[in-house]
C-alpha cells in the first residue's frame, strides 16, 4: 500500500498531523477507550510505540497505533481507525494488511469491546472485520487495567493472528499490562 508513513520517537509526527489523528481517534472511540490528547501525544516519546499512518494527500486519513512487545515477540494494536469518509471502502483493511505483512513472524494482538460475545453493534462489526483479516477471538478473561481516566478495569477480549493457548493468553495479557499500561 502506498502513502504509508510510520511515526515513532525517532521519526516524529508534526503537531498538525497529530491533531488530525486525534480528531479521527475522538470520533472513532468512546472516551473510556481513548484517553486524552496529552496522553496520546506522550506515546510518541516511548521507544516501543509506532503509528502507521495512511496519508493519501499528505494528511492522515487512517492509522494504526501499536506497541512492539519485545518480551513476547508481538505487536499490540492499541488503536485502529480511519476517517469517516473512508469507512467501508477497504482502506482500513488495506492498512491492517500492511501491518500484518510487515509483522513477519510476530504475533499481532488487539483488544475488542466486551467480555464474552460482542453485545453492541459496533463491537460485533469490529470482531467481524478482524475475523475477515485473519484474527481469532481468544477464550479467556481479560481486563484493561484502569487507564484512559477509567477508575475501574474495563472488560475486553483479546483477538490475535493465531489462537492462543491458556498460558500464551496469560503471558500476552501480562505483557500488554506491563509494557503498554504500565500496570
Amino acid at each position: 500500500m502506498e502513502n504509508l508513513i510510520t511515526y515513532s520517537k525517532t521519526s516524529p509526527i508534526s503537531d498538525e498531523k497529530f491533531d488530525r489523528l486525534f480528531e479521527i481517534l475522538e470520533y472513532s472511540f468512546p472516551p473510556c477507550e481513548r484517553g486524552n490528547y496529552a496522553l496520546h501525544r506522550s506515546e510518541f516519546t516511548r521507544d516501543e510505540f509506532r503509528c502507521m499512518c495512511y496519508e493519501p494527500e499528505g494528511v492522515p486519513a487512517a492509522f494504526i497505533n501499536y506497541y512492539h512487545l519485545r518480551d513476547i515477540n508481538a505487536l499490540f494494536v492499541e488503536h485502529f481507525a480511519s476517517a469517516e469518509e473512508l469507512r467501508g471502502k477497504g482502506v482500513g483493511s488495506a492498512v491492517m494488511n500492511s501491518l500484518l505483512e510487515r509483522s513477519g513472524d510476530s504475533l499481532v494482538v488487539l483488544e475488542v469491546g466486551g467480555n464474552g460475545p460482542p453485545e453492541d453493534e459496533l463491537s460485533r462489526r469490529r470482531v467481524q472485520l478482524y475475523r475477515r483479516l485473519g484474527f481469532t477471538l481468544n477464550d479467556g478473561s481479560y481486563f484493561q487495567p484502569p487507564f484512559y481516566g477509567n477508575p475501574k478495569p474495563l472488560p475486553l477480549m483479546l483477538m490475535s493472528t493465531r489462537p492462543l493457548s491458556a498460558s500464551e493468553f496469560a503471558s500476552t495479557a501480562a505483557s500488554i499490562h506491563r509494557n503498554v499500561y504500565k500496570a
